[in-house]
């Protein structure tokens, strides 16, 4: 396994993206959560635009869910914030969290409240590994994960500032038809991305289905 704690130091020697799915396969159970500021579908183009692209092909993506599933009952799960006033909190426990561009202190205190130590046996590297956030480039793990998180849930209870939900302006483009077709082809482009990782999957499905069937009728 090459992600590891050394001296309160973690080490990689792939992308993070890469690093949890060896970790869902080593462990039972492990629950990972990717967040992004819009779209869940934009978490899951961003978790696997940073896989290589054999693993990307391996990985039980649900047919219902935006989560990846596996054997050992793991699961990586792709949530969006995009309604400041019913945020999707998930249930405990979490072990870790993967933070693409959520900056609301009120969404980020409140998710850390489910997250927890990983109650299974861990490898001798990984021992103080969870629970974990990542945010592509920082990483908070273990003690110092719950610490931190601690201080900014006293913040948040000490700032009457910070009680109100700030909500997320969006820019009005309504008087700018130019910027609109370049958002609108955007938002095209992303949900055709979406739709072929998607559809590739299905493909692959299929094919190892056909597969099996044709073993079993001795073909």
């Amino acid at each position: 396994m090459a992600v590891r704690v050394e001296n309160s130091i973690v080490h990689t020697d792939f992308s993070f993206e890469k690093e949890l799915v060896l970790l869902c396969r080593q462990y039972p159970k492990l629950y990972v959560v990717c967040m992004h500021q819009l779209r869940a579908g934009s978490a899951m183009v961003r978790f696997y635009a940073n896989l290589p692209l054999a693993m990307r092909k391996q990985l039980p993506m649900s047919s219902t869910r935006w989560e990846i599933v596996f054997d050992n009952g793991s699961i990586i799960r792709f949530l969006a914030f995009n309604d400041n006033e019913h945020l999707p909190i998930p249930e405990p426990p979490v072990h870790a969290f993967v933070n693409y561009g959520i900056v609301n202190s009120n969404a980020l205190s409140n998710m850390s409240q489910v997250a927890e130590p990983y109650s299974g046996k861990l490898a001798t590297g990984h021992d103080g590994l969870f629970p974990l956030l990542f945010d592509g480039e920082f990483i908070s793990v273990g003690d110092e994960f719950i610490a931190d998180m601690k201080k900014i849930k006293r913040k948040l209870e000490n700032d009457n500032r910070m009680h109100t939900m700030v909500m997320k302006k969006e820019p009005d483009v309504a008087k700018y038809p130019k910027a609109q077709e370049v958002l609108d082809e955007e938002a095209k482009v992303m949900r055709v991305f979406e739709d072929s990782l998607i559809e590739t999957r299905k493909m692959d499905l299929d094919i190892k289905k056909g597969i099996r069937d044709l073993a079993k009728r001795g073909g």
